[in-house]
């Protein structure tokens, strides 16, 4: 059998050891608050510590919540305190990559009501955790206060649940563009989608600007194009095949 090298926790000697050698005095301690952001972005006090940091770095790394609610109200009162203390306007998150300009046309919309709707019937049956709905609400108000910096997200992630990113993003232009292509694309395997990639990347490339007219102004071929440079590297992954050249259209532009 290969050798795995794997460490051995430490003994229960080997621990007390350690303890028994660490001073007190090296350690200081004090609770944060478990709120979330209040409603005037003020409940920051207990993270002043992070205003030299703030000053001193271009990109903060927050880790994974996993859905406690305490650790994602750490995490919106960190996200504003670095935006009081200094400048970070990209947030960028674990989502669909595909999802990035719905969610920031979520921020851009100027009437309240009609923006709360929009994240009721578009943005919230995409999102799976609650959390990000919130924090879509935070950074929303803090952009129509006039707040600098503004701020938008980016998401980085593979389109895992790919029918949605098919049945949201690129089966409406194919209705236009290839009626039959559209049909095709309707509840699919991974590796049938994998098979219609060329034929979707050829008439994506194809649009034209005529063929994007929409109410939403983000959707464009550019994105289209990248949005089918996601899905090939989401089959490739996992399909567990090779990504590292996955992304031809890019190349071409």
């Amino acid at each position: 059998m290969p050798e795995i090298h794997a460490i051995p926790y430490p003994s229960e000697e080997h621990s007390s050891k350690v303890s028994d050698n660490l001073d007190p005095a090296w350690l200081h301690a004090a609770p944060l608050l478990a709120d979330d952001i209040n409603a005037t972005f003020s409940n920051l006090e207990d993270l002043r510590w992070l205003e030299p940091i703030a000053k001193e770095r271009q990109v903060v790394l927050v880790g994974e919540n996993h859905y406690y609610q305490r650790i994602a109200h750490l995490r919106n009162r960190i996200l504003f305190a670095l935006n009081t203390f200094d400048s970070f306007p990209l947030i960028v998150l674990e989502c669909p990559y595909s999802l990035t300009p719905w969610l920031n046309h979520y921020l851009d919309i100027p009437d309240d009501g009609k923006a709360e709707e929009y994240l009721r019937t578009v943005c919230q049956p995409l999102l799976k955790t609650a959390d990000i709905v919130d924090l879509l609400r935070h950074v929303r108000r803090w952009n129509m206060t006039g707040r600098k910096p503004r701020m938008q997200f980016g998401l980085t992630d593979l389109e895992f649940d790919y029918q949605t990113t098919l049945d949201l993003t690129i089966r409406p232009f194919m209705t236009r563009l290839n009626p039959d292509l559209a049909r095709r694309l309707t509840k699919i395997t991974l590796k049938e989608l994998k098979d219609l990639l060329p034929e979707l990347r050829s008439t994506v490339d194809g649009a034209t600007a005529r063929n994007m007219q929409t109410e939403y102004p983000f959707i464009t071929a550019v994105y289209l194009q990248s949005v089918v440079d996601n899905l090939e590297a989401t089959c490739k992954a996992m399909l567990g095949e090779p990504v590292d050249r996955c992304f031809d259209s890019e190349k071409k532009r």
